[in-house]
């Protein structure tokens, strides 16, 4: 603790002897110690404005005093959550050292408000992303609160998890959670809510028995919150229809509540949501879920309908209807796997729709999927195809087998849009690397009044069943390695092609994509494959070239404005490893700084367009160092062309193609999911340079984008966290050339593209960051700041001093020449840093004292 501290501390707490600082600073550090997280950290306090008295003796602000305090410590936000008061005002702090985190404590009012927020690095687009990682932390935290709140009210502490399965949410926990995603939903652009559409069949037969059945719908408001409008896809989930597969359930509701939770941080996501209704049956058999999570012995498989059978004709988990014979659609289908035993685990019931739980799913997806795409008599009509522009996906997830399916199943025949629904069905198992059910491959068996059945032939919408997994108690290791993240990925595919489910899935998919922003310049570099995701035994249609990629900035192709859709940008295709693909820049100079969506989707040489894929990019202050194929710059007009009624278009493109180093051929075999659930797409977030290391050719051209319009008046809505430096260079030979300019930056493996001088400021990391085999390639772009300029410097950058009550280094000072008048007298600074105290500015950095920008 800095001796203004226990100064300040004794005052304060007379006879305490500074214990409040101590105790805080140890708390502190006991939060370190249990999360290990080292420097930098990100810390908010609320700071009190100093004050001084006028001649009339009144207190006045003197923010004089209060900007030279607080720019001591590197500021990343001021004013959150609340607005400045008169004397006080919420600031969020970058803090390096130890030795900072005591002068904030000293600075604090109140220490108990100097709080750790994360760990983070010098990025703002990472702050962001880690706050809003925060935020979901705290709100789980809040959730759990509230329920041990409900419990205790209720009196009881129920276990929260499935005896022996801690992966698994049992019944009552996970419908909670399920009607917590719709009652707690603060964000006006996302709409959530919750239905009850009908009972179990134990509630039938006594309201105060038994369960209700719960839909969710979730969709984004995007769109129309831009005042456009769209059509949206329908993608309707169910699980749960039989008791024993534990995994379904807890899939589906993970899958649904990451979405939510990436709502409005992950451009892809975003997109997903606002471009699509989903619906969502988590619990479709409660009554016989709540019995065998208490018996698993019992291996349950059938509602509770004790009609035609109970515990004692049948035995112990045999009485019931299976639901998965009960739809209306071929029910009884003398040809199909069935019975009409009471006792068998595949008894039909006693009529189609019998059971409260089929006409629950029955009433409420009729009421969710066009009418005009259904036939007139389903069940005298199976030759007929439906049409080809349909709307929606009707998905039944089901353990085990790890399988994928598609109609029909009530016989070993393929359904009138077989081919259709193979290329749907592979694009979908892409994903989760799982064979087929199907004619295609094999048939297992048939089953006749299936739900998946049903909702082809009556609905006429796709249809599509998962078999996820290989048990029906599936361990918890195997679920979260190779169930979660790689089905959570395919269940987000059925949603984007959804809207056309039979002629998006034969469309080229964005495969690969590096989406990168920087001041004037968006960099792409983009990969796109009609026939990548489809197998061998897919239709032609899905083996097709690719005839064009198009752009979209902020508005999507699907999105229109007064009925005129965008036109987009047509980006010139490269064929590199036998991969169509996109690389170039693209003029944002028009745009504000801060963050833009550019959709991207590719259309084949039939004319099928692809799904679109939505990235999120950044305009910076940095500016891009690339070369282009030509000395001529980036054309200056703006990449949003105007909208006009025609979906395609011939335009030449505003782009100019860089020279990059060729992207590796990229493997397509499908892979078992990550171990943690992520709905987002592996290139969802900005990656520099994804060919691997950067060229000091790429980075350091002799041609410049000094011809684009000058957007050096315009502020930042973005700060950068280091000082852009645009300066001079001396004629002085020691002096680093490639910091002085402020403008040649390296790309950091976890924070993107920095200035060289971010080496200078943090001596500790230059060997591990100069490293040439470091893959942030520092070492030839920022080559004088890395072997030659730090080491011909006489002074340390590590020497300390004291100043204002808090030891620093010599690297500290050099980003502050606005302090070198004051730090640099020779009781201070000067004998330890005689160089960056001297009149010709700071050697470390290269800067020149008289044109230095302070940020």
């Amino acid at each position: 603790i800095s001796k203004k501290t226990n100064k300040k501390t004794n005052n304060q707490s007379g006879s305490n002897n500074g214990n409040t600082s101590n105790d805080h600073d140890r708390r502190l550090s006991e939060d370190e110690d249990d999360h290990e997280v080292p420097f930098p950290r990100v810390y908010t306090a609320v700071v009190p404005k100093p004050t001084t008295q006028d001649d009339d003796g009144d207190n006045i602000n003197n923010d004089h005093v209060f900007g030279a305090e607080v720019d001591l410590l590197d500021i990343l936000s001021t004013s959150l959550p609340h607005p400045f008061t008169n004397t006080h005002v919420k600031i969020s702090f970058l803090v390096h050292t130890q030795l900072e985190l005591d002068y904030l404590i000293d600075l604090a009012d109140d220490i108990a408000t100097v709080k750790q927020l994360m760990i983070d690095t010098v990025s703002t687009q990472t702050y962001h992303l880690q706050a809003n990682e925060l935020r979901k932390q705290q709100q789980q935290q809040s959730e759990e609160d509230q329920e041990e709140e409900e419990q205790q009210q209720q009196g009881t502490r129920k276990l929260t998890i499935i005896p022996s399965y801690h992966c698994y949410k049992n019944l009552a926990h996970s419908i909670l959670l399920f009607k917590r995603l719709a009652s707690q939903n603060r964000n006006p652009a996302l709409d959530i809510t919750i239905t009850d559409i009908g009972d179990s069949w134990t509630k039938s037969r006594n309201a105060n028995e038994g369960h209700d059945i719960w839909a969710l719908r979730v969709t984004g408001n995007g769109v129309s919150m831009a005042g456009r409008t769209t059509e949206k896809g329908i993608l309707y989930v169910q699980s749960g229809l039989h008791a024993r597969e534990f995994a379904p359930p807890e899939l589906v509701r993970r899958w649904i509540t990451a979405l939510i939770d990436d709502y409005g941080e992950d451009g892809d996501v975003t997109s997903l949501l606002d471009h699509t209704e989903i619906h969502i049956v988590l619990q479709t058999n409660p009554d016989a879920r709540e019995v065998v999570e208490r018996n698993p012995s019992e291996f349950r498989r059938k509602n509770m309908n004790t009609n035609r059978g109970n515990e004692n004709s049948c035995g112990a988990g045999s009485f019931g209807v299976d639901l998965n014979r009960n739809f209306p659609f071929k029910y009884g289908s003398s040809s199909s796997s069935l019975s009409n035993s009471p006792c068998s685990p595949i008894f039909r019931g006693d009529y189609a729709a019998s059971e409260p739980e089929i006409r629950a799913i029955v009433d409420y997806c009729t009421s969710i999927f066009p009418a005009s795409q259904r036939q007139a008599n389903p069940e005298q009509q199976i030759d007929n195809p439906v049409q080809q522009n349909i709307n929606g996906i009707f998905v039944d997830v089901h353990s085990y087998g790890s399988l994928m399916g598609h109609p029909w199943f009530f016989q070993h025949r393929s359904s009138p849009n077989n081919v259709d629904m193979v290329q749907l069905t592979d694009k979908i198992r892409h994903h989760n690397g799982y064979g087929v059910w199907g004619q295609t491959s094999g048939y297992t068996y048939t089953a006749s009044g299936t739900s998946v059945d049903w909702a082809y032939g009556v609905l006429g919408t796709a249809a599509i069943l998962f078999e996820v997994g290989d048990s029906f108690y599936q361990n918890c290791n195997e679920f979260n390695e190779n169930i979660l993240g790689s089905n959570a990925k395919a269940l987000n595919y059925a949603a984007k092609v959804s809207r056309r489910p039979f002629q998006l899935s034969k469309g080229p998919d964005i495969i690969e994509h590096h989406i990168n922003g920087f001041n004037q310049a968006l960099q792409y570099d983009i990969i796109a494959s009609d026939s990548d995701w489809a197998s061998s035994s897919s239709s032609t249609d899905a083996q097709q070239g690719v005839n064009h990629i198009k752009a979209y900035i902020n508005e999507h192709p699907d999105d229109a404005t007064n009925g005129i859709f965008p036109e987009g940008i047509i980006l010139p295709l490269t064929n590199t490893y036998g991969y169509y693909g996109a690389k170039g820049l693209i003029d944002i100079s028009s745009l504000p700084f801060g963050q833009h969506t550019m959709y991207i989707q590719a259309t084949d040489t039939s004319g099928f367009a692809g799904p679109v894929t939505a990235v999120y990019f950044t305009r910076t202050t940095i500016s891009y160092r690339g070369t282009t194929s030509a000395p001529s710059p980036i054309p200056t007009q703006s990449p949003v062309i105007q909208p006009t009624t025609k979906p395609q278009s011939t335009r030449s493109p505003t782009v100019v193609p860089p020279t990059f180093s060729p992207t590796p051929r990229p493997s397509r075999s499908p892979t078992k999911g990550p171990t943690k659930l992520s709905t987002r797409s592996p290139s969802s977030q900005p990656s520099e340079y994804p060919s691997g290391k950067p060229s000091e050719a790429t980075l350091n051209p002799s041609t410049t984008t000094s011809a684009l319009p000058s957007l050096s008046t315009t502020p930042s809505l973005f700060p950068t966290l280091v000082p852009s430096i645009v300066t001079s260079s001396p004629s002085r030979d020691y002096i680093c050339d490639d910091s002085r300019t402020g403008e040649r930056v390296f790309i950091n493996e976890t924070i993107g593209a920095v200035p060289c001088h971010w080496i200078s400021a943090r001596p500790s990391e230059k060997a591990r960051i100069c490293d040439p085999a470091h893959p942030s390639d520092a070492y030839s772009v920022c080559e004088e700041t890395c072997d030659k300029c730090i080491d011909s410097c006489e002074d340390d950058p590590d020497a300390l001093f004291e100043f204002r009550d808090i030891l620093r280094n010599c690297a500290w000072l050099s980003l502050r020449h606005h302090l070198l008048e004051e730090a640099c007298v020779e009781e201070i600074a000067l004998l330890a840093c005689p160089e960056t105290c001297n009149v010709e500015g700071c050697e470390l950095l290269g800067m020149d004292n008289d044109t230095h920008q302070h940020q």
